[in-house]
């Protein structure tokens, strides 16, 4: 092992992961104002591809473990990135949406610096280790963040679904 002693906890952890945030993005399809479809495309396939990065761990299949590593990233971007529009102006979202421009840019500033790592050999700020789990579990930290001001209520007292519908949870 690579990372951690308690590798096989880690890597389970990664497929649940994986399977929660790709439901959790399923759920919060009803709250996005514009492209919905797309928005949860995204988000879905982020959580999915956090699934064969535990299943295929780096010191044993770095290649299969960095190509699904890399789309999780890119998939999150993207996903995140349409939520900012989906969301639109509306004051009702204003929490989620600061959440998710924060979380957007330390996840990108993390990854800028595991790459500086990768390539140098050095990195700065943080250590290699710490810059990729910065740029790699954002999303898992802001889905959660997410979930919770949407069953709360906290952040969308005003806010209509799409087509006018409500987003209140049960």
């Amino acid at each position: 092992y690579i990372c951690t002693p308690a590798h096989a906890v880690l890597n389970a952890a990664f497929v649940v992961m994986g399977l929660l945030l790709a439901v959790g993005a399923l759920l919060l399809h009803g709250i996005w104002e514009r492209n919905a479809a797309w928005t949860t495309l995204f988000l879905t396939l982020a959580g999915l591809a956090l699934i064969p990065v535990g299943l295929f761990p780096w010191d044993t299949h770095p290649a299969q473990h960095d190509v699904a590593a890399l789309a999780q990233a890119l998939f999150q971007w993207i996903g995140m990135g349409l939520v900012l529009s989906a969301l639109g102006r509306s004051r009702a979202w204003r929490g989620v949406r600061l959440l998710t421009g924060v979380a957007w840019t330390v996840s990108v500033v993390g990854f800028a610096l595991f790459l500086v790592g990768s390539i140098t050999g050095t990195t700065p700020l943080l250590s290699w280790g710490v810059a990729g789990r910065v740029a790699f579990d954002t999303f898992t930290v802001w889905n959660v963040a997410v979930g919770v001001l949407v069953l709360s209520g906290a952040d969308a007292s005003r806010a209509p679904g799409p087509q006018g519908r409500s987003v209140r949870w049960p």
